[in-house]
């Protein structure tokens, strides 16, 4: 089996409600003891090992794992839900923190989600961290307030914090999740289209809890394309991640995307994103997609890089070059002009460990990742 048909089958996991005779062709897929294995190792790079292996309990397929691999996933569901749990618990505490000052948090990306009720239950997304937007005039003091609750940063910080697009990620030793203090939802580029205030405007209260909110479904739709194909260059690399795959078809249950669509900047390319979805039967209609001659060509070279690592491999180091040395170095000389950025890129070329960690270290370890 060919490793573009292996991810379909994986995304197919997600939704096997929409897949006629998925059980039958799941069991015949799963049964090779090899191909098992490399299905779970997919799913797993995905972040969508918990849902699917509690969708493939629900059609009675666990059976065909061996007794340790199925005693193996159970663990890792369990403890991800506990986990999931454990992190609500730091938003109530964040929300009661941040509510005696007035100060309103929005909770972004997987956070978001599932307080929204957007999953079908609390275990399904692996959440890697805490992202949660305030209004810019509350940036510092949210950060302050959650270091006064235990939080704390060892990152080396060049930039100012108040240009940053989020707070140095704060961690505590006794809790799950890292938090992200965001003071702008996206890259800095993205966010003159996708703003803090455009974000505010439409937010929504999560239901039963004090002080939360969250973005409206259309800018959780929104947020979820830009982080999967802007901001980590998906779109360019023609790669999909299926939890952010996964997390559109959950948000695009309560949408209209002809109406999402007419109103967004990056309309064709959330276009061509939605319909590699419906492809990989990850959304149930095509109501309002257009599928163009654009939308074509993305799928397949999807699926073509998918099965011809090595030329993937090539093309991503090359990318990665281009973006290092030449859009984050040269594109960005500019900055050496505005004083709020100049001690930033100043420090930064005066320190050997940004050269080592930062340049060189991000190459070495895209090059062992990749290769």
């Amino acid at each position: 089996m060919k490793y573009s048909e292996l991810y379909g089958f994986a995304a197919q996991c997600l939704t096997p409600d929409l897949i006629p005779e998925f059980r039958e062709r799941a069991f015949a897929l799963l049964k090779e003891e090899t191909q098992a294995e490399a299905f779970v190792y997919l799913c797993s790079n995905h972040f969508v090992l918990p849902v699917v292996w509690q969708n493939l309990k629900d059609y009675d397929l666990q059976h065909v794992f061996t007794p340790e691999l199925q005693e193996h996933l159970d663990y890792i569901q369990k403890l991800n839900q506990k986990r999931n749990l454990e992190i609500l618990d730091q938003v109530v505490e964040l929300c009661e923190t941040l509510h005696h000052y007035h100060i309103e948090p929005v909770f972004l990306k997987g956070t978001a989600n599932l307080l929204d009720g957007i999953y079908g239950n609390a275990g399904e997304r692996m959440i890697g961290d805490i992202d949660m937007l305030v209004q810019e005039k509350d940036y510092l003091l949210t950060a302050s307030l959650v270091q006064e609750l235990g939080y704390r940063y060892d990152e080396k910080v060049y930039d100012e914090v108040g240009v940053l697009k989020h707070f140095p990620r704060l961690y505590k030793p006794d809790v799950p999740a890292d938090i992200e203090i965001h003071r702008i939802p996206v890259t800095e580029i993205y966010s003159r289209h996708f703003s803090t205030s455009l974000i505010f405007s439409r937010k929504k209260a999560v239901t039963g809890l004090e002080n939360c909110f969250v973005p409206c479904d259309d800018h959780k739709a929104v947020l979820n394309f830009i982080h999967d194909q802007l901001g980590n260059y998906g779109y360019w690399l023609k790669r999909t991640s299926l939890r952010y795959l996964y997390d559109s078809y959950r948000i695009g249950r309560r949408l209209d995307y002809q109406q999402l669509l007419d109103k967004q900047v990056y309309s064709r390319k959330m276009n061509n994103y939605f319909v590699v979805q419906h492809r990989l039967a990850l959304q149930p209609v095509s109501q309002g997609l257009q599928v163009t001659a654009g939308s074509e060509r993305y799928y397949r070279l999807h699926n073509w890089f998918l099965d011809h690592e090595k030329v993937f491999r090539f093309f991503f180091i090359l990318t990665r070059i281009y973006q290092v040395f030449f859009k984050w170095g040269l594109f960005r000389m500019h900055r050496l002009f505005i004083p709020r950025y100049f001690k930033g890129i100043i420090k930064r070329l005066k320190d050997p460990e940004w050269y080592k960690n930062r340049v060189w270290g991000n190459l070495k370890n895209w090059y062992l990742k990749y290769f």
